[in-house]
């Protein structure tokens, strides 16, 4: 189908909310040899995909494996656990614990 400049799609927004932001502070292991960092994110934003969007590296492809033992992540799956982070201050500002993610992590209640 052919489109014209004619064609035109009409947008009606019935109202615009303003999500708030919250501040993470990054705390790279001593033996990373890098400096703290600090990112914002919207409330209820995914945590992985907003460090990896921001350019914040998880991943280390020689990582091994929770759920096979084997190395590299399961891109995004939830089963490998090689991106978990340790959560110091504000937990209590995280989404629940979806039931894979408790089994995985039951034994490091500070990860996520």
């Amino acid at each position: 189908e052919v489109v014209s400049d004619d064609d035109e799609v009409t947008l009606t927004v019935k109202r615009l909310r303003r999500q708030p932001k919250i501040s993470v502070k990054l705390q790279y292991p001593p033996s990373d040899n890098l400096p703290d960092a600090s990112i914002e994110l919207f409330a209820g934003e995914n945590l992985r995909r907003a460090m990896l969007t921001r350019g914040i590296k998880l991943n280390d492809k020689f990582a091994e494996r929770f759920d096979s033992g084997g190395m590299g992540d399961c891109g995004a799956d939830g089963t490998c656990a090689t991106c978990v982070v340790s959560v110091g201050k504000g937990m209590d500002l995280l989404s629940p614990m979806k039931q894979q993610e408790e089994q995985i992590l039951k034994t490091k209640p500070r990860w996520r």
